[in-house]
Order: C-alpha cells, then sequence, then structure tokens
C-alpha cells in the first residue's frame, strides 16, 4: 500500500478557494464546504477578505422569508485569483511564452515563495 502524503494549506491557496467559490456570490456554509474550510478557519478569513476588499458582503433574503448574508468575489479578488492562477500554472511548468518553460526556481520547503507578509502585500495591491 503506498502512503498518501498530507499537504497543508497556505493562506494564498485558502484566499484562492474561497474567491473561487464566491464568485458568483454564495452563502456562508457553502463557501466553508467548497473552500473545505472549518467554521473556526472560515471565520478568520471572511473578515480579513472583506476589510482587504477581495470579497464583498451582501443581505439577501433567504428561502422561507430568513435574511442571510452572500458573499461574492470583487473585482480586486478576481485580479488576486487571476495572478495566482497564473503563480500555479508556473509553479507546475506549463509552458507559454513561446514554449519556454515557466518554473519557478524560488520555491521553499513548504513548496510557497509566499510568506505572510507576502499575501499582505498581494491584498493590498489594487
Amino acid at each position: 500500500m503506498e502512503a498518501v502524503e498530507a499537504k497543508r494549506r497556505g493562506y494564498h491557496d485558502i484566499t484562492t478557494e474561497i474567491l473561487k467559490t464566491a464568485v458568483g456570490g454564495a452563502i456562508k456554509t457553502h463557501v466553508m464546504y467548497k473552500a473545505k474550510l472549518s467554521y473556526a478557519q472560515l471565520n478568520r478569513y471572511l473578515p480579513l477578505l472583506i476589510e482587504n476588499g477581495l470579497l464583498e458582503e451582501r443581505s439577501v433574503q433567504l428561502k422561507r422569508g430568513e435574511t442571510g448574508q452572500l458573499y461574492i468575489t470583487t473585482p480586486k479578488g478576481h485580479r488576486f485569483v487571476g495572478g495566482m492562477e497564473g503563480i500555479y500554472s508556473m509553479w507546475n511548468g506549463k509552458k507559454e511564452n513561446n514554449g519556454q518553460s515557466n518554473e519557478s526556481p524560488i520555491i521553499n520547503e513548504n513548496n510557497s515563495p509566499f510568506s505572510k507578509s507576502h499575501v499582505a502585500y498581494l491584498y493590498q495591491t489594487s
């Protein structure tokens, strides 16, 4: 039997998953399940993403007359996802730029060139 290595997701991976899940709008429960987050993780990330303008929160009328919150990825959030997908494609060595490989030479032991300060910088860029 072959051992399966569990990989921990970094801040940028989790942020990207949340933003991709909320592209068309999603309620908190859907974001939590689709992005594979615990309730505690979700409650840490949502305020941060809203505060940094990557995610928007709107009050909506739900079934049975209840009011709930809908989370929607903002244009800034779309740019973040696009940038991260570009980075992922470089990590995976997809060919672009006239057939030259875009493999990233700067990958640390966690398979990520980003620290928390890099991710904070990406949140602040518009």
